[in-house]
Parts: structure tokens; C-alpha cells; sequence
């Protein structure tokens, strides 16, 4: 699987892949109250790509309000 960013960056934005309980594909679970995303993704990297596409829309507000503020 290809992650796009380093483990710790994982662990700070607190979203995990997990398999569903029906071992059909993946969910992603947030970490600070267990709380589960209602869709299932085919495969693991499907799921880690949208962590991925989630931290890096996040990253990319934060950078564009400090350049306006």
C-alpha cells in the first residue's frame, strides 16, 4: 500500500483504515471517538487515498488562510 504521507502525520489527523465487519472491503474509523464513515471502499489503498486526499485539503486551507490573514 502507498501511503502518501509519514506515520506520525497519520496519528496527528486521527483517521484509519479498518476492515469492514463483513470482510467485505475497508471503512475509515476516527480515532478520537471511534466514530465510523458510512462508506466502504473496495480495497485498503482506496481508503488510504482518501486520508490522503482529506489531509491534503486540509493542509491546503490552513495555507491558504494564513496567506490571507
Amino acid at each position: 500500500m502507498i501511503k502518501k504521507y509519514g506515520k506520525t502525520r497519520y496519528e496527528d489527523f486521527g483517521l484509519f483504515t479498518i476492515p469492514n465487519k463483513r470482510g467485505e472491503g475497508f471503512k475509515i474509523i476516527r480515532d478520537e471517538d471511534g466514530w465510523i464513515f458510512d462508506k466502504t471502499y473496495e480495497d485498503k489503498q482506496s481508503a488510504q487515498s482518501w486520508i490522503d486526499e482529506m489531509i491534503n485539503l486540509i493542509d491546503n486551507s490552513k495555507a491558504k488562510w494564513k496567506a490571507n490573514t
